[in-house]
Order: structure tokens, then sequence, then C-alpha cells
């Protein structure tokens, strides 16, 4: 009923505005709240999710269809993939090392209250995906560089310089900007964590969305005991602000396999404060995210993932590539599903996925 209300109330409108048989692809630039929609898996009057229709596309704003971008020709893909989040990422810095320590202190006290006892769950299945990404890059001539728990650290990361391909599989956090206490919520998931809501409201809205890399439980315990000791730069706690200093400018595909990575704080005229525009700061030309929660090891999320960087590494077009493994995805979960729960399971595994992309759709565009 949710599907076919949010059809009526925010596609119905549009449709009635478009030519009845020759629309076949919408490019859709959405404002405030509605960045948090998957228009793809809204239910049409025929009971069909939307994009079984037409093609549907997102950018940040018109601007980005102008964009003249250029992927680096060789074929790379960083792959930093997280079970565990103990130890300490950030022990190779020498004192005389940190820039700015009073910064890293600043930074860490502006965070500390609203991250009280936070524990980060173990992820079972990153490190099978980073393997299978592997295999796949392998079988397409492709270099594949992972780095797994401990060696995936912010410092590492700050070392790249535009891979053709960056994967994420690690937890992504979200805090809203209220005021009340903390209070954690795993009842839907074990790869992310959604914090609703926080002790008080944290000033910037950029540092209310991150990915945890290595150490990052070490700095919550360590923040909760009310000591600062990493340096912001390698303290595992990868805000949507430092995401936008990362060298990313002729990067092709970045995915955030984790929970909520395309939330953050929808303000009207402004699109998203969060890890989304982070990425988009940094360069990245097709950012692959979600909108909501999704299944650790989960055999359907995870082939869903591979078909989709093998359509796009056949077509070379990654827009088009994740329409059509979405709307072949969708459609097969709710075919292979017990009755009663088709619309929601494919919805669930299948429906968080969005891209934000820049440049030219097409070729000939």
């Amino acid at each position: 009923q949710l599907l076919q209300a949010l059809y009526q109330r925010l596609w119905a409108p549009i449709e009635a505005k478009l030519p009845k048989t020759t629309v076949k692809t919408v490019i859709i630039s959405p404002d405030g709240e509605l960045n948090f929609v998957s228009y793809a898996t809204l239910l049409t009057p025929q009971n069909a999710f939307l994009l079984k229709n037409v093609d549907l596309y997102y950018v940040a704003s018109g601007r980005d269809l102008l964009r003249e971008t250029q992927s680096v020709e060789e074929l790379t893909m960083a792959v930093y993939a997280l079970s565990d989040w103990e130890g300490q990422a950030a022990e190779d810095y020498a004192e005389d090392e940190l820039e700015d320590e009073r910064a890293g202190r600043i930074r860490s006290v502006d965070r500390q209250a609203y991250l009280n006892s936070l524990q980060l769950p173990l992820l079972e299945g990153t490190l099978t995906e980073a393997n299978e990404l592997k295999k796949m890059g392998d079988a397409n001539n492709w270099r594949v560089n992972t780095f797994f728990d401990f060696d995936a650290t912010e410092k590492r990361l700050y070392l790249e310089r535009s891979p053709r391909i960056l994967h994420f599989a690690t937890h992504g956090i979200f805090l809203h900007p209220t005021t009340e206490r903390v209070v954690l919520d795993f009842s839907l998931t074990t790869s992310g964590i959604d914090l609703q809501p926080p002790l008080k409201l944290l000033s910037n809205p950029m540092h209310r969305s991150f990915l945890a890399l290595a150490g990052a439980q070490t700095t919550l315990d360590a923040w909760d005991e009310g000591e600062y000791i990493f340096p912001p730069e390698n303290d595992g706690i990868l805000t949507a602000d430092e995401v936008g200093h990362l060298k990313l400018q002729e990067t092709w595909i970045t995915m955030l396999s984790a929970c909520d990575t395309g939330r953050g704080e929808g303000r009207a005229g402004e699109g998203v404060l969060g890890l989304r525009r982070g990425f988009v700061q940094a360069g990245t030309q097709n950012l692959l995210m979600t909108l909501w929660t999704l299944k650790d090891n989960n055999e359907t999320v995870r082939q869903f993932e591979l078909d989709f960087y093998q359509r796009a590494m056949k077509t070379q077009n990654a827009p088009k590539a994740l329409n059509d493994i979405q709307r072949e995805k969708l459609i097969q979960v709710r075919n292979q599903t017990k009755p009663g729960r088709q619309l929601l399971e494919a919805a669930r595994l299948i429906g968080p996925f969005v891209m934000s992309f820049q440049g030219r759709l097409f070729s000939e565009q």
C-alpha cells in the first residue's frame, strides 16, 4: 500500500504530463526529502514496479549532465572490506607526524557525546564479498587491490589516486539531527547502524554520515572513555566531510556496499548533505549507494552487486547497467519469494540501491 500511495503522490502527477508511449528514459534531480525515495520500487496501478516501464537515472542537479568526465584507462579496482574494527589503525603515526593535534581533539570532542558505547557488530559476509570481487576482476583482466580489516585504513585510502572502481564493504553510519538519547537499531540488519537519535545536535551535517574503517571501534571506545588519542586522518571514522578530500576525479564507479549510505540531511535547494555529497565533491562519476539497511552475508545482494559490475564492465555504461540489473533482479526476487512477501522481499533486498551520476549518459548526448 505504501509503494502504491507513493506512486500516486509522487509519480502519477509527473506521468500525466509525459507523452504516453515515447518516454523510456527519465532523469530525476530530486530535492530535499525526495532524495530518499526509491523510485524504482514504486508500484504502478498494474501492480508492477515503476522500473519495469522506464529507465530511471539520478543526478544531484542539472549541471551534472554538463560535466566533462574522463576515467583512468587502467583497469584498476580498490576494495576496502572490513569485518572487524578492533585494533589501532593509527598506531603507525608518530607524535611529531600530527599536523594539528588540537584540531583532532576538537573533532573528537564534537562527536564523542553522540557515540557513547557504540559497538560495531561483526560482518561475516564482507570478506567473501571482497574475494568474489577479486575473482571477478581477475577473470576480466582487472587489477584488483583488496584491503582487509586492519589494512583498510584511512591513511591507505588517502593514497588512492582515482582507481577506476572503488568499492567499500563495511558499516555505514548515519546520525539523525535530533536531541534525544542514542538508540541503536539492529533489528533489520547486521551490516549497518542507524543511530536514532543522538544525545544532542551535531553542528555539521557532513559529520553525521560516515563509513567505519580500520580502527573505528578502538576510536569509539577511546571517545567513550573521554580519550582523544588518534589523529582524525586515521581514526577509522571516515566522515562525509573527509570523503570530499579524496582524489577520485577520474574514478568511474564508487560503490558503498553498506547501510544508509545514500542518506543524510536533505535540504531544499541544497541536495543531501552526507556521504553522497562528499563523494560527488571528491569527483567520482557514478556513485552507487543505499537508501536503507542491507542484510549482511546475503547471497541475493552479493550476486546483485557482482552482476551489476559484470554488466557495467561489458557495456561501459554504469547507470544503464544498474537499471537493467535492478529491473531483472526485482522481477526475479519477486517471482521466487513465498506468496505474501514477494513485494517486501524484492524491495528490501534490491530496492535500496540508487546511483547518482555525473557526465554524459549516452555517447550521442
